[in-house]
């Protein structure tokens, strides 16, 4: 019942406060303005009758009244005849314009609203909807064949070059969100193009809708630990980014051994205080200056341990950059009894690799 509530507010706001096009708003004002001009304008009719033509007549007088009524008349002319143009100059932009909604689905075989139908009204474009779908071998939420997963989301990429070929790529937006692994995410966003602007939208489970990140930012910022005593040239280190959860320490340790940790963790641990934007990008350039930190001090391998909404996971995989920063590995967590870190993905860095899965209970190095 909430459901359906909470889609028809949203939906009346969006009606509401939906975006007037200026040239239908010429042509109504000029409607509205030649209405009072019936009045002031000439015509006759003829009606035949069997006993003779009638005619009724009706012309306005000259004088003032009929310069005030010519004027006004060109007026409408100019209003009506501007917001014509107006809205096939706009009709043209939209057959260029392209916003490409990508939602990825890898949790959960049940459906859901797609990305494409909640893509905000402010993107002034035609809509064009792409489905990554991971969810091959999910046995009660777990994807137990990540490889076949990576695969799909190695092949977005030609998906998307299709949607852009022959485009401006000013003429393009991204809107991006979805529902999947950890790393999975993290790959996807290092995937999605970069040229392009793009949008990121999260899913929220308690109203069960698409949801800009639109809300305020509460001012809270990772504090970084381990940095000044990560030694220069370390083979490899622990990036354990605790956001909606602190990271399980010891069972990233049992995976990948006892290596020196960086850690960045929120103040506060929440799953509903991510729906700030600004402070996302805050967030994300916290990482780029300890991924930038981490590559100074020469360190070869970096051992990425998550814990964050979907929408954070895929924006911080857009700031991860191939060529500049030191290799990386992303891992899976499962939760239980013990909780471990599973499979994970190696990111691609170079020519030389692409992304490929470290399987469980296979050492996960990069080479």
């Amino acid at each position: 019942m909430m459901h359906h509530v909470h889609h028809f507010i949203r939906s009346a706001t969006d009606w509401i406060f939906r975006r007037r096009h200026p040239g239908l708003a010429l042509i109504r004002f000029a409607v509205l303005l030649a209405i009072p001009l019936l009045g002031g304008l000439a015509f006759s009719i003829t009606l035949p009758f069997d006993a003779g033509p009638m005619s009724l007549s009706y012309s306005t007088d000259t004088g003032p009244a009929s310069i005030i009524t010519s004027v006004l008349l060109a007026l409408v002319l100019v209003l009506a005849g501007t917001g014509i143009c107006l809205i096939v100059a706009d009709r043209k932009r939209l057959a260029r314009q392209r916003v490409i909604a990508v939602e990825f689905r890898g949790l959960h075989d049940g459906g859901g609203a797609p990305l494409e139908d909640a893509v905000p009204d402010r993107f002034d474009a035609r809509r064009d909807g792409v489905v990554i779908d991971v969810r091959q071998g999910l046995i009660n939420g777990v994807i137990v064949a990540p490889d076949i997963a990576v695969g799909k989301l190695l092949s977005m990429r030609d998906q998307l070059a299709s949607r852009e070929s022959g485009r401006d790529r000013r003429d393009i937006q991204y809107v991006v969100g979805g529902i999947a692994p950890v790393p999975l995410l993290f790959l996807a966003g290092l995937l999605v193009d970069d040229e392009a602007p793009v949008t990121f939208m999260d899913w929220d489970r308690s109203a069960r809708i698409w949801r800009e990140l639109n809300g305020p930012d509460d001012g809270e910022r990772f504090v970084v630990s381990g940095l000044d005593a990560l030694v220069d040239e370390a083979d490899a280190v622990i990036l354990a980014i605790g956001y909606s959860f602190p990271v399980d320490l010891p069972a990233a340790h049992a995976r990948v051994g006892n290596l020196p940790v960086v850690a960045l963790t929120m103040p506060t641990h929440s799953t509903t205080t991510h729906w700030s934007g600004g402070k996302q990008m805050a967030l994300a350039q916290q990482f780029i200056d300890v991924m930038i930190a981490i590559k100074g001090k020469r360190a070869k391998l970096v051992h990425l341990f998550l814990a964050a909404p979907a929408s954070l996971s895929l924006r911080l995989g857009t700031h991860y950059d191939q060529r500049l920063y030191a290799r990386a590995i992303v891992h899976q967590y499962e939760s239980g009894s013990p909780s471990t870190f599973s499979w994970a993905i190696r990111l691609p860095t170079d020519a030389l690799h692409t992304a490929s899965v470290v399987p469980a209970g296979v050492e996960a190095a990069y080479d």
